[in-house]
C-alpha cells in the first residue's frame, strides 16, 4: 500500500482540535533540500523494508514523509517525519538521524550527550522527543485500532556510537531486526490481538 489522498480529519466537538497530517512524495511535495533529504528517507524505507519483509512476512506497510501541523491555536512547529512502518503488532515513527561522535544518555530524558572527535562533549534534544508530536497525532488518529504507537530513531552514520545505556529506541540499523523482533515477541506474550493493517492503512491514506 503505498501513496496518499488528500480528505480533511474530524473530530467529536467535546475533543481538543487535532492536528494535521499528511504523506507525500518526497520527490514533489516537501521543501526539504531534496537530494540529500530523498536519499536518506528512501534509505530509511529500504532498510526498514529488508528488516521487516523476514519477521511480518506481506503483514505490513511503510508511508513516506509524514508531516504534521500543530491544531490551530498551538504555538508549535511543524513535524516532518521520514516514515511510518505499519506492523500487525503496531505502529512506528521512524526518523533517520545523521549525528556523529558517541551518543551517552544524561540524567535528562530529554536530552543526550555527544561527545565529537577531539573529546568536544555537547548536548542535544533527544530525537524520540522531536517525534513525539506525530506519535501523539497517530495515536489520535488510529485511537479506534488500539494499537501501540512509538517513535524510533536511526542513527545511520558509520561514524555515531551509540552507548547501549541508552532507550531501546535509539538503535543503529543493525539493530532494527532485533529490536522488531522484541517487539513482536512482548506483542504475543501479553496476548493481544493483531492489528488491522488494512483498516489503519485506509485511514492513514485519508488524512490531509
Amino acid at each position: 500500500m503505498k501513496g496518499s489522498t488528500s480528505a480533511a480529519t474530524t473530530l467529536e466537538t467535546e475533543k481538543p482540535p487535532l492536528s494535521r497530517g499528511r504523506f507525500g512524495d518526497v520527490d514533489d511535495r516537501l521543501d526539504f533540500s531534496r537530494t540529500a533529504e530523498c536519499h536518506r528517507v528512501n534509505a530509511l524505507s529500504q532498510e526498514l523494508r529488508s528488516v521487516l519483509s523476514p519477521i511480518c512476512r506481506e503483514a505490513y506497510f511503510i508511508q513516506q514523509a509524514l508531516t504534521v501541523q500543530p491544531a490551530m491555536g498551538k504555538r508549535e512547529p511543524v513535524t516532518r517525519v521520514d516514515c511510518v512502518a505499519v506492523t500487525q503488532f503496531g505502529v512506528f515513527v521512524v526518523d533517520s538521524v545523521d549525528w556523529i561522535g558517541i551518543i551517552s544518555p544524561t540524567f535528562n530524558d530529554d536530552t543526550l550527550s555527544i561527545t565529537e572527535e577531539g573529546g568536544v562533549v555537547s548536548n542535544r534534544s533527544c530525537p524520540i522527543r522531536r517525534l513525539e508530536p506525530a506519535v501523539v497525532f497517530l495515536r489520535a488518529l488510529l485511537e479506534d485500532f488500539h494499537c501501540p504507537v512509538e517513535g524510533v530513531a536511526v542513527f545511520h552514520r558509520d561514524d555515531c556510537i551509540v552507548n547501549p545505556s541508552v532507550p531501546p529506541s535509539l538503535l543503529k540499523p543493525d539493530e532494527l531486526h532485533h529490536f522488531f523482533r522484541v517487539k513482536l515477541n512482548r506483542f504475543i506474550n501479553q496476548r493481544r490481538h493483531f492489528v488491522d493493517i488494512d483498516g489503519i492503512g485506509m485511514q492513514l491514506m485519508a488524512i490531509g
